[in-house]
């Protein structure tokens, strides 16, 4: 069960990916969406972004290209609280 998960995730990247690299047509249909989603799922979803800039926040190693992505996590994490942090699904 757990590789059908982990693959699923690893699509999820790869579609992400492909959708960003578009250089941001169609973020504002994205969020749109987003929002008539059902309240759990919307929930789960910002989870998953903040555990992308928890990570992203321990990138020792960048370059131009990502370096503000890095910053930006930094201070997320370093300006909320961990307990801050948790989103329960309800």
């Amino acid at each position: 069960m757990a590789a059908s998960t982990d693959q699923k995730g690893v699509e999820a990247a790869k579609q992400m990916s492909n959708f960003v690299n578009c250089f941001g047509h169609g973020i504002e249909a994205f969020i749109e969406e987003m929002n008539c989603q059902h309240r759990t799922l919307q929930q789960s979803f910002t989870g998953l972004c903040v555990a992308w800039l928890e990570n992203l926040a321990e990138h020792e190693h960048y370059d131009l290209r990502n370096e503000q992505s890095v910053k930006l996590a930094k201070l997320f994490v370093e300006k909320i609280d961990s307990v801050d942090r948790h989103l329960p699904l309800i």
